[in-house]
């Protein structure tokens, strides 16, 4: 099975309207992650032990592991790509997941970690990925989530049937299902369909997936909306899916007819899929009894949002994926005003994954195209700079990673392969080559390790680099202060991890935690000692399907998920 990114057709999304915010009757938590890595810093630190035991494999059935499937109808691509959040009420431990619940559209599920027991609640109507990785309120109760909806413009673009596309020298090879389904286009190949749009929109996105069609010279993939280039794109990997993902802000602005054409030159490419679709977004609350939806400031913010959600003091933070390219600041104490309480501030580029962290009075956050941005939390829309990670000397790639405070440290990966280190006090940039693409926000145990996970051809998996080591530029990934926590070089299937690592620290040992995106993806558990830098593996779940995100640590628990809407509860 290949990982898509499947959407369909966009429905109003209903919001209830309120003048007072809606109270809760529990009682007051006692222990939380309750926002992406688990606090406003993103430290991704377990305080309460999950399991460390060294237990092998981990059976689906065993009194170790509670698998859930959440609620799902319909066929397609479906399932959990955010991070859960979690909190503790009465001795209970419940964990809070956004996923893709394919016909159901996008929903918020509520797990009780005890029991099993789900409670769901519909955020969005659309059959569409959900990336955004929500915040808990503990004090207020309140669970904050963006959905994205979707409203597909080319229909019939997963190659199911011969006559969908038009071929100039291309192979379609038809499924029983949406995901069995592809064409290979050779070199000087192309393919091209046409659809009709009722209606123009601002915001548009192109989306598919290729690979090559075997291993051998690079191939350059280009998409064109009749005359107008929308995304040019390289493929130099017959394993790994190279994903599309391309927005516009006028590519379909009035009604009419349109044709989108993928031509491919270099070598032959495989295409999963080509979809074209109009989107829209919102950021709504609900209580932990899961009753009812209500809107955060603007009905709609005009792009997907894909980064978590970060609450510091009385704001809440994200960005857009979008030709607008905005991050916004939410107050939280006025959401009766929504003109008023929506700062935003636009950027260089798209935002994806890189969730904000705030010190004194300045928000940091990075962005795609290797930027570091600073804004000001008192005059968010006026006031800051932007530091270019390319002033380094490399080129350093979309910073797809959160900011993690450490001390008067910022730490964050981009995707050219880097370990960044900011220095708040002197604002000194400095970087450790990781050798792997990363979209990983680092994690530093008590006993001083910087975590980051990791993926690409040559290096898969998780290193480690000791904060004592990072004091100027590490130049080669092979340098010898890298540690290799796990890896699984030898395998098609093993060892790409996307997602970010969260630790516990028992004396001399770190424990980390981390989930695999791949064909055959699982959770992990590797003990490392402080004093070798070596590391073993503790257990893994067994064998699953892919798993974007990372898990989720409370009250002795470890959540995630996987995109065949299956929730996986560990415990000791």
């Amino acid at each position: 099975m290949r990982k898509t990114k499947k959407m369909s057709r966009w429905l109003a999304l209903a919001l209830a309207a309120v003048m007072a915010f809606p109270g809760s009757a529990w009682a007051a938590t006692a222990g939380s992650w309750n926002q992406y890595q688990g606090d406003s810093t993103h430290s991704g630190v377990i305080t309460e032990a999950p399991l460390t035991a060294s237990a092998g494999t981990l059976a689906d059935s065993s009194s170790n592991v509670t698998k859930i499937t959440l609620d799902y109808s319909g066929s397609g691509w479906s399932g959990v790509d955010t991070s859960p959040v979690m909190e503790t009420v009465d001795g209970t431990t419940y964990a809070y997941v956004v996923y893709n619940g394919r016909s159901n559209g996008g929903q918020l599920a509520q797990v009780n970690c005890a029991t099993g027991a789900v409670k769901y609640l519909q955020i969005s109507t659309s059959n569409s990925f959900q990336l955004s990785t929500p915040y808990l309120d503990t004090d207020s109760g309140r669970i904050y989530t963006a959905a994205t909806t979707y409203y597909n413009l080319l229909s019939n673009s997963e190659f199911t049937t011969t006559d969908s596309w038009t071929c100039s020298s291309a192979s379609i090879t038809t499924g029983s299902t949406e995901e069995e389904a592809y064409v290979t286009i050779p070199a000087g190949g192309s393919v091209s369909q046409s659809f009709t749009v009722e209606s123009g929109s601002s915001n548009s996105q192109l989306t598919s997936g290729l690979k090559l069609a075997e291993e051998g010279t690079s191939a350059t993939v280009t998409y064109s909306l009749g005359s107008t280039t929308l995304a040019t794109q390289e493929v130099t990997s017959a394993e790994d899916w190279t994903y599309v993902e391309e927005v516009g802000s006028s590519d379909i602005s009035t009604a009419g007819d349109y044709t989108i054409t993928v031509t491919v030159t270099g070598a032959s490419v495989i295409c999963d899929y080509v979809k074209y679709s109009t989107y829209t977004s919102g950021v709504v609350y609900t209580t932990r009894d899961m009753d009812q939806l209500y809107q955060v400031g603007a009905a709609t913010y005009g792009g997907q949002i894909n980064t978590p959600l970060t609450v510091s003091g009385n704001y809440l933070y994200f960005g857009t994926y979008s030709g607008s390219y905005y991050y916004y600041q939410i107050d939280l104490t006025n959401l009766d005003d929504p003109s008023a309480c929506v700062k935003k501030y636009k950027g260089n580029s798209h935002f994806y994954w890189a969730g904000a962290s705030v010190v004194d009075d300045t928000v940091y956050f990075g962005g795609d195209g290797g930027y570091l941005y600073q804004r000001s939390v008192s005059d968010f829309e006026n006031t800051g700079t932007v530091t270019a990670l390319s002033s380094a000397g490399v080129t350093p790639g979309n910073v797809r990673s959160s900011i993690l405070v450490y001390g008067t440290d910022l730490y964050f990966t981009s995707q050219g392969g880097y370990l960044w280190k900011y220095s708040i006090s002197d604002g000194s940039l400095i970087y450790a080559n990781i050798g792997g693409t990363s979209t990983s926000t680092p994690t530093i145990s008590e006993n001083g390790y910087i975590y980051v996970g990791c993926y690409g051809s040559s290096v898969k998996g998780v290193k480690a680099l000791a904060v004592s080591d990072f004091s100027a530029n590490i130049t080669s990934a092979s340098d010898s202060t890298w540690k290799t926590i796990y890896t699984d070089d030898t395998s098609t299937i093993y060892g790409k991890v996307q997602a970010s690592v969260i630790v516990y620290t028992s004396g001399n040992y770190d424990y980390v935690y981390f989930t695999t995106n791949t064909s055959d993806g699982a959770g992990y558990c590797y003990q490392v000692s402080k004093t070798r830098g070596t590391s073993s593996s503790r257990w893994s779940t067994s064998d699953s399907t892919y798993m974007l995100q990372g898990m989720a640590s409370c009250g002795g628990y470890l959540t995630f998920g996987n995109d065949n809407n299956e929730f996986f509860i560990v415990n000791n």
